[in-house]
């Protein structure tokens, strides 16, 4: 701070931040000192930090020419992975990056050797370095073995995690998917397989089972949707499209009618089929069909659950007489 007498005045100049600001005392009429200032105050400007850089972290196999992973089979036995960890821009100093195998979030059991793990890894953890200068460094090789068990379970994932690495951001979490090869489907049957033609409707039970791999499918009831046509080819019976109003032309119809040529079966939690039956009518014609009698056609189709892979949906035919 300086002062200063100016006309009768005295003052100072003031020095704050980068600004001078002039204060002076100026003797006021009744004796009062009037205290007057000018000048600009100083100003302050934020400064926002470079954001940091960032690792992200993927898979290779483990061949000579590594090739890019993102899954391993669940029948495919023993199985070599390697993590890459690759950096936004090239380091300035070794980088060490540990990796976390089966971390939470991922939504495979293990790694365990335990009746409820779905794989095993040859290591919990492993660390490695992104050299002095490079953009990317891989760990050494890591064996994922899973569980090939009968259990229709639909793919995982195996959750991979970094531990935090200074200078750079937190690295996000990558999975690794394990493909379930379990499989299962549902099969339609039918008695009697064939019918004759009749001026009265005759009742035909389907029933519907799973078949192949069924540990897990069974924790809801499925309801199954049995759709009757008429067969394919020159052998097929024709279909009343209407089942309360046949044609002179159709060979035969069913007494389902919301939807028309439609019913459901039920398959209850904890079974592995179900049963349901509708009458079908065959008309009685001249013709002689003994030989290369006509053929019927029913399809099933139904809603997967939550936890199945696949689903196939398997049809039959019955002969019409």
């Amino acid at each position: 701070m300086s002062r200063f007498r100016r006309a009768g005045v005295w003052g100072a100049v003031v020095r704050v931040g980068l600004a001078a600001v002039l204060v002076a005392a100026v003797l006021a009429p009744g004796g009062l000192v009037e205290v007057v200032a000018q000048g600009t105050p100083a100003t302050t400007t934020a400064t926002t930090a470079p954001a940091l850089p960032t690792i992200t972290l993927s898979f290779t196999d483990a061949q000579s020419t590594p090739a890019a992973l993102t899954e391993v089979t669940e029948a495919g036995g023993a199985q070599v992975v390697r993590v890459v960890a690759t950096a936004s821009t090239a380091t300035s100093a070794q980088v060490n990056v540990t990796v976390t195998v089966g971390a939470s979030g991922g939504s495979a059991s293990g790694p365990g050797t335990g009746a409820s793990d779905d794989y095993n890894s040859s290591a919990a953890s492993v660390t490695f370095s992104i050299n002095n200068g490079d953009t990317s460094g891989s760990s050494g090789d890591i064996t994922i073995t899973p569980a090939d068990d009968t259990v229709v379970e639909g793919d995982e994932t195996i959750r991979f995690t970094a531990a935090a690495v200074a200078g750079y951001q937190a690295v996000t979490a990558v999975d690794l998917t394990l493909v379930d090869n379990d499989d299962t489907a549902i099969e339609l049957s039918l008695s009697p397989d064939g019918v004759l033609e009749h001026t009265a409707s005759q009742s035909v039970t389907v029933t519907a089972a799973f078949t192949g791999a069924t540990d897990s499918v069974l924790a809801a009831a499925t309801e199954v949707t049995v759709t009757v046509a008429g067969g394919a080819g020159m052998d097929g019976a024709t279909l009343a499209a209407d089942p309360s109003s046949p044609a002179s032309g159709d060979d035969f119809w069913t007494d389902l009618t919301s939807p028309a040529n439609q019913m459901t079966i039920s398959i209850a939690a904890g079974s592995t089929s179900g049963s349901g039956s509708f009458g079908l009518r065959a008309r009685a014609d001249s013709v002689d069909e003994a030989a290369a009698p006509e053929k019927v056609a029913l399809s099933g189709s139904a809603t997967v659950a939550a936890r199945r892979r696949r689903w196939r949906r398997r049809s039959c035919l019955f002969m019409i007489g």
